[in-house]
């Protein structure tokens, strides 16, 4: 990637149960990330554990405690370190 253009990020979040075709789309967003000269994160491991205070969701999705969905708020935290972050979610699958 040129010294010059500015650094990108590509974020993903598979947190909780999350179905084995998610190993093989993530690898293939990991590997565009490479093609592109993009730097890659993924969590698998919840960071933040936000849990709406009046949730309107069934059991079943608060059954982690918290909403996975959420945790995709942890690229902010790179905001200072990237000029472009993008959050793809987890079941995305990259065929270039």
């Amino acid at each position: 990637m040129d010294s010059q253009a500015p650094r990108r990020l590509i974020f993903q979040v598979a947190v909780g149960e999350v179905p084995p075709f998610y190993a093989l789309c993530m690898q293939s967003v990991f590997e565009y990330a490479q093609r592109i000269g993009a730097d890659y994160k993924s969590i698998n491991e919840p960071v933040l554990r936000i849990v709406p205070k009046k949730s309107q969701r069934s059991e079943n999705a608060l059954r982690l405690g918290y909403l996975p969905i959420f945790e995709k708020k942890a690229a902010f935290a790179y905001f200072g370190e990237y000029a472009q972050i993008a959050i793809i979610d987890a079941d995305v699958y990259v065929n270039t």
